[in-house]
Formats: C-alpha cells, structure tokens, sequence
C-alpha cells in the first residue's frame, strides 16, 4: 500500500513540474474591421487573456500578402532571429509623400516581431519597431492553423484597437490612407511646424488654399489689417515615389512647389519625403 502510495505522490509531483496549456476560449468573439464584422472559418480564440485569430484570415482581410516559411533574416535583429523556426512574412503597399511596402515578420514560437518599411526611392529602409511579444500571445500552430495575437498585427499597420469585456468585441480602426491625392476643395490652415515664421508683427487669421477642378485656384490669407488673395495655375506629379504640387501666379513664376500628402481630411505639405524626417510643414483641413 505504501508503494502505490509513493508512486502516486511521484507522479503527481512529475506532472506539476510541466505548466498546464493554456485554455482557449472561443464563445461569441466578435472581430470588427472599419465598422464591418469579420467572418472566420475558425472563430477567434482568447488564451490567456489574449485574442488570437487565423493568421491567413486576418492579414489577408487587413489586405496583406502573405508568405509561409521564407527567409526573413534581413528584417530581424541578429540577436532575434532562430535560423530553424518557420517565418512568416505579411506585408502590404502603404502611402504618404512617397509609397513603400510595409513588412510585419514573425517566427512560430519566437517573442520577437519585426515591422519594417521599404520606400520605393531607392531602397531606403526604415525600421519601425521590433515588437516584444509576450510569452501569452506568440503566434502559434493550433489543430493545423496558425493563430496570431490580434492586438500586436492590428498596431503594427497603425490601427487602434479596443476591446469591450461586456460584449466580447474587438474594433479595429485602420484610418486607412486616402489615395487618391486629389486636392478639388478649399483646404485651411491648422497647424504649422515650430519653425514656420511669417513677417514679423503679422498675426494671420485665416490662410487657404481652393483648388479648382480645371487647374486653376485661388490662394486667400488674412488677418487684423489685411485680406489678399491671389490667382494660380497648379499642377500635380503623382508617382510611385512621390507626389509634387506646383503652382504658377498669372505670369508663369512657380509660386509654389511642395511634396504633399491626403490623410482622411487633412492634406499636408512638407520639403522632405517623408513627414517624420521633414523639418518643415503645414497642414491644411479641407472646409469644402
């Protein structure tokens, strides 16, 4: 009696050595994208605490393209990446003063993912992050499909993310970048970067900008003292790289010549390529 005594208590003692796998709980979690609900073939699973869902599923939703098992050694840190670990790469186009590919790397069972953008103008390479993910939501193989921690793909491509305990959801609000960079309407000024100096003792109330759809536009700034307001031509270049405006008063002189992006409502113009790198801007909000 007392040797199948201690085989039990070594038993039990031998199994508590291994932590038990984490519960997964799948009951009624709802996954909405930009106000429409998502559909997954395998619900969405909270384990630990964390929403997971089908990799393939939501990258291709959030409009990624996604590889199985490349090499990815490029877009790690040395000290980050397990040569013998499966990697998989989602990536997808993005858009500012210029366009690139944006690439979110991840290796099953590593802590570590990788958010990196190439810009199309030579190749210039910008790091964004090297996201810490937490022991309780590494991406993992559950039942054959890849599952991924939801919260950390969604940030990676700039999205919020909320989650509401009462009615199990999760909204993702992308702010998806208006393309199309067309500048019809009347656009105001809001905002400036500190180093932005007008003539000295004007205080400028109101500055816009109307863009006509026929190349021609009006150019208005006023304040305490003064209302002018001036006539131009413009014109845009819009390519993979970058897109220019200029603009010519009535006698052909450019008056204007600026890299410029539309984010939602707010067009921007600044002297550098890419927003972050620029020491000067404005940004304008459009009225009309």
């Amino acid at each position: 009696m007392k040797r199948i005594l201690a085989i039990c208590l070594a038993t039990i003692l031998v199994f508590s050595l291994f932590p038990a796998p984490a519960m997964a709980d799948t009951s009624d979690i709802r996954v909405i994208l930009d106000g429409v609900e998502l559909e997954f073939d395998v619900p969405p699973m909270i384990i630990n605490d964390r929403t997971m869902v089908p990799m393939r599923a939501i990258f291709e939703t959030l409009g990624m393209e996604v590889e199985w098992d490349v090499s990815a050694r490029n877009l790690f840190p040395a000290n980050r990446y397990n040569a013998d670990a499966i990697t998989v790469i989602a990536s997808k186009r993005v858009y500012g003063a210029r366009s690139g590919t944006r690439y979110v790397a991840f290796q099953i069972g590593n802590r570590y993912m990788t958010v990196t953008t190439i810009w199309d103008l030579g190749g210039h390479r910008q790091s964004l992050s090297t996201i810490d993910v937490i022991e309780s939501r590494l991406p993992q193989i559950i039942d054959n499909r890849t599952f991924v921690p939801l919260r950390a793909i969604s940030q990676a491509l700039d999205a919020d993310v909320d989650w509401d305990e009462y009615t199990r959801t999760v909204t993702i609000t992308t702010h998806e970048q208006i393309n199309d960079y067309r500048l019809e309407g009347v656009w105001r000024l809001v905002r400036v970067s500190e180093n932005v100096e007008w003539n000295p003792g004007v205080e400028i109330e109101q500055f816009e900008y109307m863009f006509l759809p026929d190349g021609t536009g009006v150019w208005s700034i006023s304040g305490d003292n003064f209302d002018f307001s001036w006539n131009f031509t413009w014109e845009t270049e819009n390519n993979p790289w970058r897109n220019l405006l200029t603009a010519f008063d009535e006698n052909g002189y450019t008056i204007l010549s600026s890299f410029y992006y539309i984010y939602g409502n707010t067009l921007t113009f600044l002297n550098d390529l890419v927003l972050m790198e620029s020491d000067f801007y404005q940004a304008f909000e459009r009225i009309d």
